[in-house]
């Protein structure tokens, strides 16, 4: 196999611009439907996984999903094109690989659960016994019934442990984390799935990391299987040979993006299949991102930059925190919850929202995310697991989204 092409200045600013993008793109669209009444025509879909629980449906009416998908993608070139390249060399082992993901995931997950616990607490004491407040789940809201009984500590713990398509429901408020669990399967599912097709290792190896591939997708359920091929789509990228001529580069990369906006704007305005339209995207998506990622070296504008890279670093934690707090702030300003039509009062009350929970995301990245590479570091020495050059990509490898 072909190691994954190195990301030259430019792909490397241009995938960071996409990751802020769609961690932005997740954290307005939440939004959208506490503050605002909406005549789009909306697609509706399971928000955790229907196989879970059928604690509800969220309207499509925004690009929330379609950007996770992008994220999905993202990550498995990232994360994918990691493994392959430990794999080639010889330097992947299960320790170093899991003890780097678990501590990429949890250094971020387990306070942004910890957040959602005392906001959604908070808020069920001050507004739960109000009729029509968002803590008593009314139709249409992002909150779904049942929030007392999804704050326990064995939900909690599920959570933690990505079991959201296993019998757990989400933690709280918090309906974003479906894609987590996604991914932490498929940083099992791909090692497991290499392993089983590489013809060097013994008949005893392949069979053993196919069973245990088949028990997993048996734990897991439909909802990960399916989301699957979407993150090998980023894989297939990492392995395939960059070979496009210069001049067709910028007129291949604006005809990808008109035709990607195209497809999501379909997939709002129709109602085409949920998994239909997740595949286009995530098809259209690593097209263009194999055509990123032969972007020539040139010069950027280093605010461009600058803003691409920030933002990058911390959508993650964006991404895991915005919910709980978004319903917390939409229960402070309308105790009695219903979606407004737009006006400029509102837009400024909206604003100053979305401005307080970024300031806030980005705390919370300040005191955790930034100190993955630390905390992983400390474990390594630790548990005495020795880091390589596999794991270089690792502090920027989680896309969650």
């Amino acid at each position: 196999m072909k190691a994954p092409p190195q990301l030259q200045s430019n792909a490397s600013v241009h995938l960071d611009a996409l990751r802020g993008a769609a961690a932005l793109v997740v954290f307005l669209g939440h939004g959208r439907p506490l503050f605002l009444s909406s005549r789009m025509i909306a697609r509706s879909t399971p928000p955790v996984g229907a196989a879970v629980s059928p604690i509800g449906t969220l309207p499509r009416t925004t690009l929330g999903h379609e950007a996770v998908v992008i994220f999905f993608v993202l990550s498995g070139y990232f994360v994918g094109g990691s493994v392959i390249r430990g794999v080639r060399r010889g330097t992947f082992a299960w320790t170093r690989y899991l003890l780097d993901r678990l501590s990429r995931l949890w250094v971020v997950l387990i306070p942004a659960l910890l957040l959602g616990l005392a906001l959604d607490r908070g808020g069920m004491h001050l507004w739960g016994a109000l009729a029509g407040s968002l803590y008593t789940s009314p139709p249409g809201s992002l909150v779904f019934p049942g929030l007392a009984a999804r704050l326990g500590p064995l939900t909690l713990l599920g959570n933690i442990f990505f079991l959201q398509f296993s019998g757990i429901e989400p933690f709280g408020t918090n309906v974003a984390l479906w894609s987590l669990a996604c991914e932490f399967w498929y940083y099992l599912f791909f090692p497991l799935m290499l392993t089983a097709l590489l013809t060097t290792r013994s008949l005893t190896s392949r069979l053993t990391s196919v069973l245990l591939f088949a028990l997993l997708l048996v734990v897991c359920g439909k909802g990960v299987a399916i989301y699957f091929p979407l993150w090998l789509a980023g894989c297939l990228v990492a392995v395939l040979p960059t070979k496009l001529p210069r001049w067709q580069q910028r007129p291949a990369v604006a005809i990808l993006s008109v035709l990607l906006l195209a497809t999501c704007a379909c997939c709002l305005k129709f109602a085409v299949p949920s998994y239909v339209a997740d595949l286009a995207i995530a098809c259209i998506f690593s097209v263009l991102l194999w055509i990123i990622l032969q972007n020539p070296r040139t010069t950027l504008s280093p605010i461009y930059a600058f803003l691409a890279k920030s933002m990058a670093k911390m959508s993650y934690t964006l991404y895991a925190v915005h919910v709980p707090l978004l319903v917390f702030f939409c229960a402070l300003l309308s105790p009695v919850w219903h979606p407004q039509r737009l006006s400029t009062s509102l837009l400024k009350e909206v604003a100053a929202v979305y401005l307080v929970t970024f300031l806030v995301a980005t705390l919370m990245y300040l005191l955790f995310e930034r100190n993955t590479s630390v905390l992983r570091g400390w474990l390594r020495t630790t548990f005495e697991v020795p880091g390589t050059e596999s794991s270089a990509v690792a502090p920027r490898a989680h896309l969650i989204r």
